[in-house]
């Protein structure tokens, strides 16, 4: 009996950059498996032999994501905390496996700054921030409720920090209603977003215009739409 596991704090971290593969979790008669599906719904498995703890049960792995290189990262968890581990594009084996930090028993929470390269970041406060959007390496877009905030980064290490408003808010300080899934134009100019679930708008990044509808075909939903990149 097998089923999948959303253990991921973000779809845009799970995607490989080739837009052919997800990275997920899968639970295998009660183990836990990291790994990916494609296209094909076929799972590759990252797993190492199971170890079973001092209590019977077995130390299963979690997938974290792909970097901008298409390298697949993922966590081992043991008794003393958790081992992250990358294994390099274009390999399926766990032998391939590279070690990139050990955890503790609350683990920074990764995330994939504008050039595609994963952090680990140990704001506990992260998980509010999982969807931040880019409008460049250095330059980051946080959806707070009726508010999106653009900041510069001088440290990646606090990107999404505690408190509401990091850096300077794009849309006018009337709206009530919820924004989401903010991601910038390749030029850095522009910021699109979602409106209260259902409606696809833009705002210009410097923030000093009024945001302006999209027009999208009846036949899409916005709602069930996720933004992956700006092409």
């Amino acid at each position: 009996m097998s089923n999948w596991q959303n253990t991921l704090p973000g779809f845009r971290l799970g995607l490989a950059p080739s837009l052919d593969r997800y990275a997920l979790t899968k639970s295998v008669n009660g183990d836990l498996h990291a790994g990916w599906v494609d296209l094909a719904g076929t799972f590759t498995d990252i797993n190492r032999t199971e170890t079973a703890d001092p209590f019977g049960g077995t130390q299963g792995n979690i997938a974290i994501g792909f970097d901008n290189k298409g390298d697949f990262y993922y966590t081992e968890h043991h008794n003393d905390g958790q081992t992250v581990f990358r294994v390099p594009a274009g390999s399926t084996s766990v032998a391939d496996a590279q070690f990139v930090v050990t955890q503790g028993k609350v683990p920074p929470k990764p995330f994939k700054t504008g050039d595609g390269v994963i952090h680990f970041n140990e704001s506990s406060c992260f998980g509010a921030h999982s969807e931040i959007g880019w409008l460049g390496p250095d330059t980051y877009l946080v959806p707070l409720r009726t508010q999106i905030y653009k900041a510069s980064i001088a440290n990646v290490e606090h990107v999404g920090s505690c408190g509401d408003g990091d850096g300077s808010p794009l849309l006018p300080p009337t709206n009530t209603v919820a924004v989401t899934n903010p991601i910038g134009s390749p030029d850095g100019n522009t910021v699109a977003f979602t409106y209260d679930r259902n409606q696809l708008y833009t705002v210009e990044a410097s923030g000093v215009t009024q945001p302006r509808k999209v027009n999208v075909s009846p036949d899409i939903n916005v709602y069930t739409v996720a933004f992956i990149d700006w092409l």
